[in-house]
């Protein structure tokens, strides 16, 4: 390509959203992408925006787009809430959705007669999954007030959301039911609380006699202080991340008469859903915007703050993955049972 070929001087703000992000995604120039793509298109002159391998994702998302209106919180405005929906599936904050939330929940051998409490609830679709899938009774709680607030009409209609009860909580000096639960979940939230003993205090009173506990969470191999990319993922983190080693889980939850089950390394299974959740975004964008379909590209048109939300969700997640990939943090699951 050399300076004068039109086809690289198109504006960014030119070239359709889902192209950006694939380019941003896979570190292309974006103009450069689109301008390939542009000489790739085919003889009826579509273009196809998106990678090869077909997913549904994005344009099977039935939520309405509002109008944009000023974002009142800062962390988890509308605009982002409305954005990871899409990405990650209804009620989800982070990649995995329901299918994930399943699999993480096997070992607790959930029947109907039996509850749930889950400490990391965020928008629902967790808690709504366990009702689903194994008619439980759930419990959610979360920290963030916003999300707590957004969950119930994130999740209304979903199966199992008439069998989950939400609520918020402040992060400190948070107590639970006493032995309210059969067992007691926390999913991939610890790190961005710094009151974890209290938090496992807390899991470990509302837990029944002979009751389970099941965390999982982004930690550290070891004690050391973090460094590198680590420590300017923590600086750079709009919530503060405090980061636990997988030794000083373990012994948290020994110190409390736990008897530990599972220690399992998650970071390869992450790592994958992560990427596979925007590859399926991608497409599916791509696809959409070439058919002409309102639900792909066109969806955030006019909408700066989803634009912008999308582009800061596909950095977070992006990061997120190489640390986990080179395995600077790890993502595990700790199992245990509450004895008598």
């Amino acid at each position: 390509m050399t300076d004068n070929d039109p086809k690289t001087e198109a504006e960014p703000e030119r070239i359709p959203l889902p192209v950006r992000l694939e380019a941003w995604w896979n570190g292309y120039d974006p103009s450069e992408l689109y301008a390939f793509k542009l000489a790739q298109q085919g003889q009826d002159g579509s273009v196809d925006l998106g990678p090869a391998d077909a997913h549904k994702n994005f344009i099977t998302r039935k939520l309405e787009v509002e109008p944009e209106v000023d974002d009142d919180d800062p962390i988890w405005p509308d605009s982002r809430i409305d954005v990871v929906q899409r990405l990650f599936g209804r009620g989800f904050i982070g990649p995995g959705g329901a299918e994930r939330m399943a699999l993480t929940c096997k070992p607790f051998r959930l029947t109907s007669e039996e509850s749930v409490l889950d400490v990391s609830s965020g928008l629902g679709g967790g808690p709504a999954a366990l009702a689903e899938f194994f008619g439980v009774r759930v419990s959610g709680y979360d920290f963030r007030p916003k999300l707590a607030s957004a969950a119930p009409n994130a999740i209304k209609g979903l199966k199992g959301a008439s069998k989950v009860k939400l609520a918020s909580y402040e992060g400190e000096g948070f107590a639970l039911p006493p032995k309210s639960a059969d067992c007691v979940l926390s999913r991939d939230s610890l790190h961005l609380i710094s009151d974890k003993v209290g938090m496992l205090d807390a899991m470990k009173a509302a837990v029944k006699d002979i009751g389970q506990v099941l965390i999982t969470d982004y930690v550290t191999e070891t004690n050391d202080a973090p460094g590198g990319r680590v420590k300017a993922w923590i600086e750079d983190s709009a919530e503060p991340i405090s980061l636990w080693s997988v030794e000083r889980y373990q012994q948290a939850l020994a110190d409390r008469g736990l008897d530990i089950r599972i220690v399992e390394d998650l970071s390869p299974l992450y790592a994958e859903t992560i990427k596979a959740a925007f590859a399926a975004f991608v497409t599916a964008a791509g696809q959409s915007a070439k058919d002409g379909k309102a639900g792909g590209a066109g969806v955030f048109s006019g909408k700066p703050r989803r634009q912008a939300a999308l582009i800061r969700e596909a950095e977070i997640w992006a990061r997120r993955a190489s640390m986990l990939e080179a395995g600077e943090i790890k993502a595990y699951r700790f199992f245990a049972l509450k004895r008598m």
